[in-house]
């Protein structure tokens, strides 16, 4: 009878490990790097970039603005977001100055509680165009 006590202590312990760890598994915030190319193609009026991280859910559906640095601070030129490859467009047909490309900051939460992951914000360098 002994032996059997102890054994189920021993398996109800088991199970509460297992469960444990489990739930640790489950819960957690994780928080993935970002990066992006920018350039400016003069045939097409377009700045194009690529975004990319070691996360792919931090390369898909991400949005990047695009902005043109003034003698007042940034002005806003406009945004986009990126397709299933990383890859972004946005139109300025007529651009010249300096310009800068930022891949926002993305929170990303499901059904799962305490489920976190982040893919962080990017800026790209300043892109200088010249007609």
């Amino acid at each position: 009878m002994r032996f059997r006590s102890v054994t189920s202590v021993l398996v109800a312990l088991t199970v509460l490990i297992t469960a444990g760890a489990a739930s640790m598994a489950i819960a957690h915030e994780t928080a993935a790097a970002s990066a992006t190319t920018f350039r400016y193609s003069e045939a097409s009026g377009k700045f194009q970039g690529r975004v990319s991280s070691p996360q792919a859910r931090c390369e898909r559906n991400r949005v990047v603005k695009v902005s043109q640095e003034t003698p007042q601070g940034l002005e806003f030129v406009g945004k986009t977001r990126t397709d299933s490859e990383g890859r972004w467009r946005v139109s300025e047909p007529n651009a010249n100055g300096a310009y800068r490309a930022v891949v926002v900051r993305r929170v990303g939460r499901n059904d799962r509680p305490r489920h976190i992951h982040i893919c962080q914000r990017a800026e790209s360098s300043t892109v200088s165009v010249n007609p």
